[in-house]
């Protein structure tokens, strides 16, 4: 295994420097190294307490080395939550952060001084799944690069600034996993989000773990392939196909998937949906040793599938119902297995309910507000909230979302101008539903490709009803649809007689169009966001260091230059660190310091301007001089949510450009936004040079 992650790193290494110069290669391992260690950390530990709970379901001599590392992370992701809700991750300066990982650590070690008790397969690097290395190597090093620039069809990683990494920031300032007033996203179950928070608390400040979560997040997508190969070769051993040609196959369609290393390499919690959904499928495909501990770990991977992002229900749930219903995984059916599974369904879930419950009157906040209960929200909130997670298209409109959002996404004209529009699906779509087609005209794999069209299905008229039809809410289709790629081309390589060909050259021509097919996210990596790799490990870049330093620089074009583009980092965290400044519109505050006193909001919750609706522009101004220095105000992104419907009634535009008019402009900042001066000591002074 070790050398197996050496290979990739080195692959990682040569790509980045045939990309961006042997600076960029070089760039990677340090960050491998600064940054790294906070997720090598972790996984280590949740490879110990897989390896454990893997035994206890299975056996010491069953394979699956990916299996028991998904095992331990669905495991850590639990602990996680019950200790962050607990406020005990940043207790004693990181101490309870690095003592939750002793426990994996010493049973990680205990199976490296008996290692050879694993099967050939898992300890003789055969390294197979070598025609994948395009795609893995791409993923390691878009995962490196600081947040803020990838991809396009994510705006620079928004997403994650204002959500996904933030939440956890702000969860380190406060103490503990809970709801947060300007943060709607906070009250969601967030258990992807739990592990950024305990690899955050390995460091002093949240923003040097930044690197680390998406490696975080990277490794799970990893795990989730290979588990997902792991199923593969399963699946084909019953229906007599070929194991070698499934396993492969079903691993390069993942993953030379772009869309999933757009994901995959950012803080998003997709992987964590992708990794339990594979995971249940391959406890599906084995006979387990104890149904009671079957049970239970399934009760926690569908725990970590429901955490990690509650549209699961809708989407991924329904389909693992349907191998149920098939015959596929009907071992688990037995009451201890279902006794023991809802046992750890409630143990794993209940820190999410019982924290919103307590801060926010309401288990689910901010869902269902109109059933039980809106929390600190109003009635126009929770409408806003649900009009805009939801799509008015009629049912025509709907099935030609699937159409263009899932087999052309990115090809010819974009029929929604300004949303993301890439060939992020590649040939996946495609060859996923002639894969299933194959397989039904075969008897032994025709209950198979019942299953996995059926489950398809039932995701596609999920994500048709119950979303707001983007082409990242399809991602867990991707589990299905590789299967279906691994076990169609394995059983092209079976006689009629279940004789398998011999696969020695065969193999050859496959795996090289396979070796192929994953260059394409490495294309994307090179064209989507030209000269990203320059960022690889550029933390100080979006905290606004360099121009800090070129601002105090004797020369007048540097200081000029940064004059002309100043970002709100450079002021709040270099040149106006005292400034208590209100933010309206403006919400990806993740790299600024811990002790910025930035007040700040998501679009659905209450800004602090809306106390002024109604009020004159001196009564305004009067009023948030009280409480700030500085006003910021984020003009194209307030009309964007403007357009969109999800800008409040109260924060009126007319009423805020008055309000700019009338106050002394510090400075214009990058990206449209404006810096307002409420005092009239709020002044950008050149700062001296040194």
């Amino acid at each position: 295994m070790a050398w197996n992650a050496v290979v990739a790193c080195l692959a990682g290494t040569a790509l980045a420097t045939c990309l961006g110069g042997w600076n960029e290669g070089f760039e990677l391992w340090r960050v491998w190294i600064l940054s790294g260690w906070k997720c090598a950390a972790w996984l280590l530990s949740a490879f110990g307490l897989g390896m454990f709970a893997k035994d206890k379901v299975f056996d010491r001599a069953t394979d699956g080395l990916s299996l028991a590392f998904a095992f331990g992370i669905a495991i850590l992701l639990v602990v996680d939550q019950w200790l962050g809700t607990l406020g005990l991750l940043g207790a004693w300066r990181g101490v309870v952060a690095f003592g939750a990982l002793v426990p994996g650590w010493i049973m990680a070690l205990r199976l490296m001084l008996r290692a050879w008790k694993l099967q050939p397969q898992d300890t003789v690097n055969t390294f197979w799944w070598w025609p994948a290395l395009g795609a893995i190597a791409t993923l390691l090093i878009a995962a490196s690069i600081s947040p803020g620039v990838m991809w396009s069809t994510e705006f620079g990683g928004y997403d994650a600034l204002e959500y996904h990494l933030q939440a956890p920031k702000e969860w380190m300032a406060a103490g503990a996993i809970r709801p947060l007033e300007f943060l709607a996203y906070s009250g969601m179950p967030n258990f992807v989000e739990g592990g950024f928070l305990h690899v955050m608390s390995l460091a002093s400040d949240a923003r040097d773990g930044a690197v680390a979560c998406q490696m975080l997040h990277a490794s799970m997508l990893l795990v989730a392939a290979f588990v997902l190969a792991d199923c593969a070769a399963l699946f084909s051993n019953t229906c007599g196909v070929n194991e070698r040609v499934a396993r492969i196959v079903a691993l390069c369609a993942m993953l030379s998937t772009p869309w999933m290393i757009v994901v995959g390499s950012l803080a998003y919690s997709e992987s964590g949906i992708v990794l339990a959904f594979a995971c249940i499928l391959n406890v599906f495909a084995r006979k387990p040793r104890s149904l009671p501990w079957a049970g239970f770990m399934l009760g926690v991977l569908m725990a970590v599938l429901i955490g990690s992002k509650l549209s699961s229900i809708i989407l991924v749930v329904p389909a693992l119902m349907a191998c149920l219903a098939l015959g596929i995984g009907r071992a688990c059916l037995n009451w201890k297995c279902m006794v023991w599974g809802a046992l750890a369904m409630t143990i794993s879930l209940t820190p999410w309910l019982a924290r919103n419950w307590y801060y926010t009157g309401s288990p689910v906040f901010p869902l269902a507000t109109n059933l039980v209960g809106l929390g600190w929200w109003s009635g126009e909130q929770s409408v806003r909230w649900n009009q805009a997670h939801a799509s008015d298209a009629n049912a025509m409109q709907r099935a030609l979302a699937v159409w263009n959002q899932l087999f052309v996404f990115g090809v010819g004209t974009n029929p929604t101008a300004g949303e993301p529009w890439k060939w992020f699906w590649g040939a996946l779509p495609w060859l996923g539903v002639i894969s299933v087609v194959t397989l039904a005209f075969r008897r032994a794999t025709r209950r198979v490709a019942i299953a996995l069209a059926g489950g398809g299905a039932l995701m596609v008229i999920g994500w048709m009803f119950a979303t707001h039809l983007q082409s990242r809410f399809l991602i867990p289709l991707a589990v299905p649809l590789s299967l279906a790629c691994g076990l169609a081309m394995a059983s092209v390589f079976t006689r009629a007689t279940r004789e398998q060909y011999s696969t020695t050259g065969a193999l050859k021509p496959l795996r090289m169009a396979l070796g192929v097919w994953a260059c394409l996210p490495g294309f994307f990596l090179a064209t989507d966001t030209p000269h990203s790799l320059y960022f690889i490990g550029q933390n100080g870049y979006f905290q606004g260091d360099d121009d800090w330093r070129d601002l105090r620089s004797r020369e007048a074009g540097l200081r000029d230059a940064v004059l002309d583009n100043m970002t709100v980092e450079l002021v709040m965290n270099h040149w106006q660190p005292q400034w208590r400044v209100l933010s309206v519109g403006w919400s990806t505050p993740f790299w600024l310091q811990p002790k910025a006193q930035l007040t700040w909001s998501s679009v659905w919750d209450t800004n602090a301007i809306e106390e002024c609706d109604g009020l004159s522009v001196k009564e305004s101004t009067a009023l948030l001089s009280k409480n700030f220095d500085a006003l910021l105000i984020d003009v194209p992104m307030l009309e964007r949510w403007k357009r969109s419907g999800w800008l409040s009634p109260k924060i009126n535009l007319d009423q805020l450009k008055e309000l700019s008019k009338s106050l002394t402009h510090v400075a214009q900042l990058r990206g449209g936004k404006i810096l307002l001066g409420l005092r009239r000591n709020a002044v950008l002074n050149l700062p001296a040079v040194e």
